[in-house]
């Protein structure tokens, strides 16, 4: 199994500024939580 990636890292190889990694996670996750919110889960019924 590879090693967990810093923000910095993937910023690095895809060419982008590691605020614009944390921007898109946070877009993604925003995303993420809206759709287990439109279906009814709640974040602690995944843990």
């Amino acid at each position: 199994m590879r090693e967990p990636m810093t923000l910095r890292e993937i910023a690095r190889i895809e060419g982008i500024s590691h605020q614009a990694v944390i921007e898109i996670i946070e877009r993604a996750l925003k995303k993420v939580f809206k759709a287990l919110k439109d279906k009814g889960i709640k974040l602690e019924d995944l843990v």
